[in-house]
């Protein structure tokens, strides 16, 4: 899934997807794997640099447990400097846990 953005306002709003994005993430692990045990969930986040320079892109993702990425969304600029956001999700690591 991706959306393109070119200003400031349209950015600050769409933050409210890409937190549902994460929760709802976190919901559906928590539905389907082990009730009894923690989850621990992390944002992180950084940017993307290139050997040639630095760069506008950026990927934040949702850690579990401190060994999968679970989900994230990379932030790149198209060459019309508009803003794109992808999202991805990976829940194949649920099936080694089982």
């Amino acid at each position: 899934m991706s959306r393109f953005f070119s200003d400031g306002q349209e950015i600050s709003r769409f933050g409210k997807t890409i937190d549902s994005f994460f929760d709802n993430t976190i919901g559906y692990i928590e539905s389907v794997h082990d009730k009894s045990k923690h989850h621990e969930f992390n944002i992180r986040g950084g940017e993307i640099n290139y050997p040639d320079g630095g760069s506008n892109y950026r990927l934040t993702y949702l850690l579990y447990d401190d060994n999968y990425v679970v989900a994230g969304v990379v932030e790149t600029r198209t060459t019309f400097n508009h803003l794109r956001f992808t999202f991805f999700r990976d829940d194949k690591f649920l099936e080694s846990l089982t």
